[in-house]
């Protein structure tokens, strides 16, 4: 029997699949994974074929994918064991000696030293405490903890960040760009701290448009192979969570002296752009500067301003402390609206899904969710760091240096022929492989009532964008070069990329170094593409906690819904402050239902009642599991 290698995915029942690198998946029944536990890479054979559905049984464990469990303390008889969070891992983790009573209901971390088999438990031994299960923030490190994200500083990182000044002399820089005189300003969240970047803009005599963006010289301070380096890397990128941050780099960096504060001279290396009335970047150059950030604005005030101007309105006021940049701001969402423009005709996509946020108490209990929508202050930023970070990459490429590019591949054949074969269902059609075609499409079902479900099924249909040391373009934003450079307080790939700009700069990119980069950059790769991964999976696992945590408190109640998914055991119902949950079959009126997977749809066979994507229903919330993350409805 052919032997195949891929990673074993528990289901709640005991069952699993293995999923194998090219996409496929081999079913294995309980009876058949060994040892095998949620998330290890195995070596699987094919034992038979069951309606083309592969059957399979774990040969053996390659690789263990749960170094660590993250669950709570119990008494299993008279032993002490640990329920893993994530039931697809194990039952239960029985650990050695005797039950502590000061530990029961405290989440505990835990080093599995021997995998579960057949009728024998999981055993495994205690390494962090969290404390009470109920204790404000304990869910939450609790997640941080499963995901392996490191919330702690290395000491010698710690010691590095104390060396490093408060603040800095511009006479001390004579060799860097003096930009502490120009009308320069921020423009990001009411609550944010880590300030990356900065934008000024001047309109010329010619009618062009001069736009500096500057960004924190974040590789002045976090030199290569430091221990804040090595800390940063481990990390990859900064974490937001409902309450907090896991910052990529010590406070006093991310939020001190890297951070681009107001009134505050700061060391940045920026990247001047002139560009045309239709958008084009007619000359560009990159430079070590010092800056002074005259004014900290929110994306808030500025849209509200902004949005009052463009109506003519006579409450539009200019913010109090913003008298002297309403000329540049007008600017700033001309060039936004000619910038986008641009960006549209060459067939960039554009999703506009509503992003949540849990409003906390001091206790750490969800009591709302609020939805953050784009508006044209946020719309001004996206718009300048894209055409920044483009600007940036093109250049690297054409000096055809080692560089990290932020990369995203065209849907692959089987995807997009699924996405077709969807959209056939519903009369559309996607004419050609080319980005453009997909935004013809978006534009096509706009305001329509496929338009969420259209849109919810090609952003699942599209690759995972990642960073890659080779230059393969980037389809979601039709970019034929394209990179990260503006957040190198919260991302690794710009500090990376930061370090071999400046080495360009100083002309000591010398072949000893080229060779050094073309070495290290394909692991940095990978690693940051992982790490990235990572952080998006455990941000969206702690507000899915807290959607439902919220939620918790309304069971009983009925809500009006979208369905967001469908498989052959019910749908998933998305409301409107995008909580989701689940309808099972048993709970959608008794009726005997047939999923077509080409559809996408249920269809009762009584009843002839057809529930698909994007369809509007009304559920009552029955359960909500905070711990696992989920809700169950019952069809109204």
């Amino acid at each position: 029997m052919e032997s195949f290698t891929g990673s074993f995915f528990s289901l709640y029942n005991g069952n699993g699949y293995v999923k194998l690198d090219d996409g496929s998946e081999i079913f294995i029944y309980s009876e058949n994974k060994g040892t095998a536990m949620h998330k290890d890479v195995v070596s699987v054979s094919i034992l038979r074929y069951d309606r083309e559905k592969a059957i399979g049984a774990v040969d053996k464990v390659i690789d263990r994918g749960n170094k660590f469990v993250m669950g709570t303390y119990q008494a299993l008889g008279k032993r002490p064991a640990v329920v893993p969070d994530d039931k697809r891992i194990a039952q239960y983790i029985v650990l050695g000696g005797c039950i502590n009573p000061e530990l029961l209901d405290h989440k505990v971390s835990v080093k599995i030293v021997r995998p579960q088999s057949g009728e024998y438990y999981a055993e495994g031994r205690i390494i962090a405490d969290l404390g009470h299960k109920d204790a404000p923030g304990v869910d939450i490190m609790a997640v941080v903890y499963r995901m392996e994200i490191p919330s702690e500083f290395s000491r010698k990182s710690d010691e590095e960040a104390e060396l490093l000044p408060e603040f800095i002399d511009k006479d001390d820089y004579p060799q860097r760009v003096d930009l502490s005189g120009r009308l320069t300003v921020t423009i990001d969240s009411e609550d944010s701290k880590d300030i990356d970047d900065a934008v000024s803009l001047d309109k010329l005599d010619n009618g062009n448009f001069l736009l500096t963006v500057s960004i924190a010289d974040v590789a002045h301070y976090v030199k290569e192979n430091s221990a804040l380096d090595r800390d940063a890397l481990k990390r990859g990128t900064s974490v937001y969570l409902a309450d907090r941050v896991i910052p990529m780099l010590p406070r006093n960096l991310s939020n001190g002296i890297c951070s681009l504060n107001e009134g505050e001279f700061r060391l940045a290396l920026s990247c001047e752009m002139e560009v045309s009335s239709v958008g084009k970047v007619l000359n560009h150059w990159i430079f070590e500067s010092i800056v002074k950030v005259d004014k900290r604005m929110t994306y808030e005030k500025v849209s509200s301003y902004l949005s009052r101007k463009e109506a003519n309105a006579k409450e539009a006021q200019i913010p109090e402390g913003y008298e002297k940049y309403d000329v540049m701001l007008k600017d700033m969402a001309d060039l936004c609206q000619i910038l986008k423009r641009k960006r549209v005709e060459r067939g960039a996509l554009e999703f506009d899904f509503p992003e949540a946020k849990a409003e906390l108490d001091a206790s750490g209990r969800a009591v709302g969710i609020t939805l953050r929508e784009r508006n044209t202050a946020t719309a001004i930023i996206e718009e300048f760091m894209v055409l920044c970070n483009e600007t940036v990459a093109e250049e690297f490429f054409w000096l055809e240096l080692p560089f990290v590019y932020r990369c995203h591949e065209e849907p692959d054949t089987l995807r997009r022929r699924r996405f077709t074969e969807f959209l056939k269902n519903l009369g559309y059609s996607l004419r050609g492989k080319e980005a453009r075609s997909y935004q013809t499409l978006l534009l096509k079902a706009k305001n329509s009532p496929e338009e969420a479900m259209i849109g919810n099924v090609m952003l699942r249909s599209l690759q995972q964008a990642k960073y890659s040391e080779i230059n393969i373009g980037h389809f979601g934003l039709a970019s034929k070069c394209y990179c990260h450079f503006t957040s190198p307080i919260r991302r690794y790939p710009d500090l990376q990329i930061h370090r071999i700009i400046k080495e360009n700069l100083c002309q000591k990119l010398n072949g000893d170094r080229i060779a050094h980069y073309n070495e290290i950059l394909p692991e940095v790769c990978k690693k940051t593409s992982f790490t990235e991964r990572r952080a998006q999976n455990c941000e969206r696992d702690v507000l899915n906690m807290k959607k439902v945590e919220y939620m918790s408190g309304k069971i009983g109640q009925e809500f009006e819904g979208v369905i967001s998914g469908v498989i052959n055991r019910g749908f998933f119902v998305t409301l409107e402050n995008t909580s989701d949950g689940m309808v099972s079959v048993k709970n959608m009126g008794g009726d005997y239902f047939v999923y077509d997977e080409q559809s996408i749809t249920l269809t009762g066979q009584a009843t002839g009642q057809v529930f698909g994507l994007g369809k509007r229903v009304r559920v009552k919330l029955l359960s909500a599991d905070v711990e696992a993350g989920k809700m169950d409805f019952l069809l109204v």
